[in-house]
């Protein structure tokens, strides 16, 4: 299970720790924005021949002033890479998280997840899995505990929440980690 992203993924420190029955590969980096995997796809994605893609990215590109339309449309290209070259293999795109220090993107943070899940459901093949209900609290804002200092990054407790969304739509692939040790 290949997890690809922006820091969020990269600093995922716990990944083997929280998903123990998947075989896992971090290739995650700082900084980056959707356009980023978009242009490394073949050195991102393709070496590992994932079973599934979790991928997350996007609040780098709206606090660089990207708009939600554009977002869109770099992950509409992500899209078509995984369906030319990972025709058969799911993408998970968790949703752009409503951090504390971007709270004043949240407008195009919403707009950037609804244009991304439209997309999700035209493609079989892409999940987007909203993580929204997980990081606000009952006023609809951030939680403070999931986010360290910076109010972007995720804590451990952050962490903690996003595997248990994402833990029972990976469940599926919890039996592949058998198959893949006979594959080779």
């Amino acid at each position: 299970m290949l997890f690809v992203g922006s820091s969020s993924i990269a600093l995922w420190s716990t990944l083997a720790q929280d998903f123990p029955d998947f075989p896992v590969i971090n290739r995650g980096f700082g900084g980056s924005q959707l356009s980023d995997s978009v242009y490394h796809f073949q050195s991102l994605f393709l070496p590992v021949m994932p079973r599934a893609v979790v991928f997350y990215a996007g609040d780098n590109d709206l606090a660089f002033g990207k708009k939600s339309s554009r977002l869109a449309q770099n992950f509409h290209l992500l899209a078509d890479l995984m369906q030319t070259h990972l025709p058969k293999i799911p993408l998970y795109f968790i949703s752009i998280k409503p951090s504390q220090s971007r709270w004043n993107l949240i407008g195009e943070i919403r707009a950037a997840n609804s244009l991304v899940e439209m997309i999700c459901q035209q493609r079989e093949q892409l999940h987007f899995v909203n993580a929204d209900f997980v990081m606000l609290d009952e006023s609809g804002k951030p939680r403070p505990e999931l986010y360290v200092e910076d109010g972007l990054h995720l804590s451990s407790q952050g962490y903690a929440a996003w595997t248990g969304v994402l833990r029972p739509l990976l469940a599926q692939f919890k039996d592949d980690k058998n198959a893949a040790a006979s594959d080779n």
